[in-house]
């Protein structure tokens, strides 16, 4: 019965010993657990880390860099006080645009004198204009919009006069708005260069809302309160004159930020009437 008792006794003894054990090693992995969570030695394993999406395709392109452009350009105005120097804002734009490449439709007025001619600068046929040459351009193009004449606020809204404005024809008011301008740019999948030398033309800059903001590169002549100026001594409008006559072509720039950032301290304006730039990709130079 001894030997029997102290056989029960040993077996006691290994029970309670193995379940002290057991109980150790369940500390031992709750501890080994917490440090994982607390970013100890034994973190888990992570899953690997998605890659990250594709870039988007390029927009379509045929490989073939062309080149469109609509100049417009208004003296004599059907029905509001005229201008003098904005038709030949436009011929120095067609000459300078057209030597390099560019297909060119102008738009002016009824008796002033210009190189090419394409057409009254009613508000209808200038948007179609736009339009037909935003449908023709490409992911490879460049597409440019040049307009001399002059601009106002009306309710708000900058506005670019055309000829008819005041005297609209063809249902339309004669007016092309800071958010029609953006719209008849949304489609657009080339890059976009903009000038406008209008009073108020600052304020047109809604098109920088649009998706294909970042292909856009456009300057005004002034702020969304402030004048543009006819300069009989150079007879253009003061801001073509710096920008092209003695900018692109005078000193010979390449690079739209470089001839403005020139330009800029040449026109000697401040605050409301000094010209603006705006660009859509500052990381990169727009060339024309």
């Amino acid at each position: 019965m001894l030997h029997r008792k102290l056989f029960v006794f040993g077996i006691g003894v290994l029970v309670l010993s193995l379940a002290v054990s057991a109980m150790a090693l369940t500390a031992t992995a709750q501890t080994a657990n917490e440090k994982a969570l607390a970013g100890g030695s034994h973190a888990p394993l992570k899953k690997p880390t998605p890659p990250p999406p594709p870039p988007p395709p390029p927009s379509p392109g045929d490989g073939i860099v062309k080149r469109y452009a609509v100049v417009v350009g208004i003296s004599d105005y059907k029905a509001i006080s005229d201008l003098s120097y904005c038709d030949e804002d436009a011929n120095d734009w067609y000459s300078y645009l057209n030597a390099r490449g560019y297909t060119v439709k102008v738009y002016g007025d009824h008796t002033s004198s210009y190189i090419k001619f394409d057409g009254i600068a009613k508000e209808s046929s200038v948007k179609a204009a736009i339009q037909a040459m935003v449908a023709n351009a490409d992911g490879d193009d460049i597409i440019a919009f040049v307009s001399s004449g002059h601009g106002t606020t009306i309710s708000t809204k900058q506005v670019l006069c055309m000829w008819d404005m005041n005297a609209g024809e063809n249902g339309e008011d004669g007016v092309i708005t800071d958010l029609e301008l953006k719209t008849l740019f949304a489609p657009a999948v080339a890059k976009i260069f903009i000038f406008l030398d209008h009073c108020n033309s600052g304020g047109m800059d809604e098109i920088m809302g649009n998706g294909n903001a970042a292909n856009v590169y456009m300057t005004t002549t002034c702020g969304p309160r402030g004048y543009g100026y006819d300069m009989p001594e150079y007879q253009n409008g003061k801001w073509t004159y710096w920008f092209l006559e003695k900018g692109l072509i005078g000193q010979g720039f390449t690079t739209m930020e470089t001839c403005f950032a020139w330009a800029y301290t040449q026109y000697n304006a401040r605050g409301q009437d000094a010209p603006m730039q705006f660009d859509g990709n500052t990381s990169a130079s727009f060339i024309l």
